[in-house]
């Protein structure tokens, strides 16, 4: 009886302190971002996505596209999928493509003559941080902050 106590005894032990981590805010105060990134309506995997706060407050949080073009943000320096602290944010995104790839360093030296730089798939407007169209967005406390982003490739 002694054995099935302490069983007992450290399963609720366990559980509860599962459950305590499970609603256990994040440090920075940060809350789950996530996304959708389309190029001319259709998903775009690696996409590079980045919340610049608007700010001193803030925290830059970044993110990267799956297949089907969704995004998880993260702060640098903690765990993956961390989120970002609720702000205003200047959004930018990349596509960075290396033409160099597949390619064995003679054949980069015959057609480049060099490392060629990685290339852009994205119209550079999308890097803009000030003018007329810098993407923004809001990071609320609460509800859900769930972004679709619909961009084009002209």
């Amino acid at each position: 009886m002694k054995n099935y106590t302490t069983t007992i005894t450290l399963l609720i032990a366990v559980l509860g302190l599962v459950f305590f981590q499970g609603c256990a805010q994040h440090p920075l105060g940060a809350v789950k971002v996530t996304g959708t990134v389309t190029v001319d309506g259709a998903a775009m995997e690696g996409v590079s996505v980045t919340f610049s706060p608007n700010d001193s407050e803030g925290r830059e949080a970044y993110g990267t596209t799956d297949a089907d073009g969704r995004f998880v943000l993260t702060i640098p320096g903690t765990e993956p999928g961390s989120g970002a602290i609720p702000g205003d944010y200047i959004v930018t995104f990349a596509k960075m493509e290396n033409p160099a790839d597949g390619l064995s360093d003679e054949e980069i030296l015959s057609r480049y003559g060099r490392m060629p730089d990685p290339i852009d798939l994205l119209p550079t407007r999308y890097k803009n941080r000030t003018g007329a169209d810098v993407t923004t967005a809001t990071v609320e406390a609460r509800g859900r902050n769930d972004f679709p982003f619909a961009l084009t490739s002209r």
